[in-house]
C-alpha cells in the first residue's frame, strides 16, 4: 500500500515535470537592419536592429532569424543556437524564407573574425542561409570553430 502511494506520487511528479518542460519552448528572435532600436525580436514589427544583441539574448534551442542585408561585426554563436538568414521580414515560418532572393551577409570589415562558434557547439548549433566574408583572422579565415565535436582543438574556416 505504501509502495503503491509512492509510485502514484512519482508518476504524478514526473508528469508535472514533463508538462512544465513542455511549456518552456524555444524562442524565435528576429533581426532586420531597419529594426526597432528597442525591441524584443518576437515579431518582425519588434525585430532587433543588432544581430549581436539577438545572439547575446539567445539561449540553446532558440532560433535567430536574420533579415536580408549586410551586418558588420564579429558574431559569436552560442552552443545550441540556430541562426538562419534569407528573410524578407514578413515570414511567419522558416520554410517561407528565400535565401537566394534575400541575401544576408555577415561582414567582418577586414579587421576581425566574422563568426565564432562557442566551444561545445555541436550539430544543434546552426548557421544557415548567410554569406560570410570580409574576415581577418588566422590564415585569413572568416569562420573559426574551436573544439568541434569529435575533433578537439580543430580549427576550420574558409579562405
Amino acid at each position: 500500500m505504501i509502495c503503491r502511494r509512492w509510485m502514484v506520487a512519482l508518476v504524478v511528479a514526473v508528469g508535472l515535470l514533463f508538462c512544465i518542460q513542455s511549456s518552456v519552448s524555444a524562442r524565435t528572435i528576429r533581426v532586420k537592419l531597419n529594426g526597432a532600436q528597442v525591441g524584443d525580436g518576437a515579431t518582425w514589427a519588434s525585430a532587433l536592429r543588432s544581430l549581436s544583441d539577438a545572439l547575446d539574448a539567445a539561449v540553446a534551442g532558440d532560433e535567430v532569424w536574420v533579415g536580408m542585408g549586410r551586418y558588420t561585426g564579429s558574431f559569436t554563436i552560442k552552443a545550441g543556437v540556430s541562426v538562419f538568414g534569407g528573410f524578407s521580414g514578413f515570414e511567419e515560418h522558416r520554410s517561407q524564407r528565400n535565401w537566394l532572393a534575400n541575401e544576408t551577409w555577415l561582414y567582418g570589415d577586414g579587421e576581425r573574425r566574422v563568426v565564432v562558434f562557442d566551444p561545445g557547439s555541436g550539430p544543434d548549433t546552426v548557421l544557415d542561409g548567410v554569406a560570410v566574408c570580409g574576415g581577418s583572422a588566422q590564415r585569413r579565415r572568416h569562420l573559426l570553430c574551436i573544439g568541434s565535436p569529435g575533433h578537439p582543438g580543430q580549427r576550420s574556416g574558409s579562405e
